[in-house]
């Protein structure tokens, strides 16, 4: 009870305060990498951008990017060949003539979401929210700023916590050829240091506030903190940590539930559909158990979800197109490749299909509104995200059983309204 009253003081304090009201969240950005949070840090580190700032906040962000190299080379924890490598990366030149691009193209037909080049220097950032990794995407990112012939290219991968890049992307690379960031700390701070910047700048300032609270919520570092401070207290002076541990492993408990009850009510729906009853797909299917890894594995515990084939790649023996939903962190819509049935099912890159049918497929999706970069052959998020991370709504809104039906149906709906466009559109081809 005491619990309950803390939690419920602190929402309603920030309600009142307007702490909870948030322009990004408005316009549904997020969660957005490419149009949220790759094109608002590009527009700041722009010298040319509308914040009409020149180099203010480029220079904050080199002098950061300077700092943690160093701070990584003299780590103890470092071993000799990391910490020479680090030490190999030049300084990065504030006052140099520096152009940022966003969603820059590589001559593999990839993007890279933030790109800063100056006469004799290169950063590639990657930025991830929520996306996970492409096949071998740090090391093409990599080989393209090598072949700029600007020294050392910088490469950041930047993520919520600061993890490591996947084997998957970083493909050859050593840790020495990429430093990680993290938004919780490096961003965080960056964006604090642009603010004390712009203390003269009310509308610059509020908004750089306003991005810096999206940022402590993304990362469990909100208003919501004071409460947790309070929560703290009552747990150690009330001698109740063992039923704490109880009530986590329980709310690990309820969570699978939310989750998995979503993939219940959804392969309902989908078994009453006739392309999914005739070509089910079985590649990571939604399970129980992977509902679980979700909540209890750090690794190996995403991309599960349900689908079906949609039509053959003609000229290939035993390829199909396929229609997926499946979750990330959120939970979204794919179209993709697929080679074998039942257990031989396996995933296939677009790049080794005929060229005219991958084009094909990419005009369709994009004319879908679909995000083609990179694989699979194209993805997209619900209107409505759904996300499903410990600390989202996503298995809260199921189970409640009014509002997770309707949540069922609405994206069921969606989903097999997309995968019927795009057959209709590929039999106009």
């Amino acid at each position: 009870m005491k619990a309950s009253a803390v939690v419920k003081r602190h929402a309603i304090n920030a309600q009142k305060q307007g702490m909870l009201f948030n322009i990004f969240e408005v316009l549904d950005r997020g969660t957005d990498e490419e149009k949220g949070h790759s094109a608002f840090i590009a527009a700041l580190l722009d010298p040319r951008g509308p914040h009409g700032q020149g180099t203010r906040y480029l220079k904050l962000f080199l002098e950061m990017l300077n700092e943690e190299a160093r701070t990584t080379a003299s780590s103890p924890s470092g071993d000799g060949e990391t910490m020479t490598a680090y030490n190999a990366f030049s300084p990065l030149d504030p006052e140099s003539n520096w152009r940022v691009h966003c969603e820059a193209a590589t001559n593999e037909n990839r993007r890279i979401d933030i790109l800063l080049q100056s006469e004799r220097q290169v950063v590639v950032i990657e930025n991830k929210i929520y996306a996970g990794d492409q096949e071998l995407q740090l090391q093409s990112y990599t080989e393209f700023a090598r072949n700029l012939n600007k020294g050392k290219p910088w490469v950041v991968y930047l993520t919520l916590d600061g993890s490591d890049p996947s084997g998957w992307s970083r493909g050859e690379l050593k840790e020495s050829d990429f430093i990680c960031l993290s938004y919780q700390f490096n961003i965080d701070n960056w964006i604090e240091a642009c603010q004390e910047a712009s203390v003269e700048l009310p509308h610059i300032r509020e908004t750089l506030y306003q991005y810096k609270q999206l940022i402590r919520k993304l990362t469990n570092r909100s208003h919501a903190m004071q409460s947790v401070k309070e929560l703290k207290e009552l747990i150690i002076n009330g001698h109740y940590i063992d039923t704490t541990i109880e009530l986590e492993k329980a709310l690990t408990e309820v969570r699978i539930q939310g989750h998995w009850q979503f993939w219940t009510e959804m392969k309902k729906k989908l078994e009453k559909y006739e392309p999914y009853k005739r070509s089910r797909i079985q590649h990571k299917e939604a399970t129980e158990e992977w509902v679980r890894k979700f909540y209890t594995q750090a690794k190996n515990n995403r991309y599960f979800g349900l689908g079906f084939k949609i039509a053959d790649v003609p000229g290939h023996n035993d390829l199909y197109v396929i229609a997926e939903m499946k979750v990330e962190h959120s939970l979204y819509f794919d179209f993709n490749l697929l080679q074998g049935t039942g257990k031989e099912e396996k995933l296939i890159d677009k790049k080794k299909i005929r060229a005219e049918f991958k084009e094909s497929y990419e005009t369709i999706l994009k004319n879908m509104n679909y995000i083609v970069k990179d694989t699979p052959l194209g993805w997209r998020y619900p209107t409505k995200r759904l996300e499903f991370a410990a600390a989202e709504k996503g298995w809260q809104q199921m189970l409640d059983e009014k509002i997770g039906n309707s949540v069922v149906e609405g994206i069921f709906n969606e989903f097999t309204n997309d995968a019927e466009m795009f057959l209709k559109k590929l039999q106009g081809y």
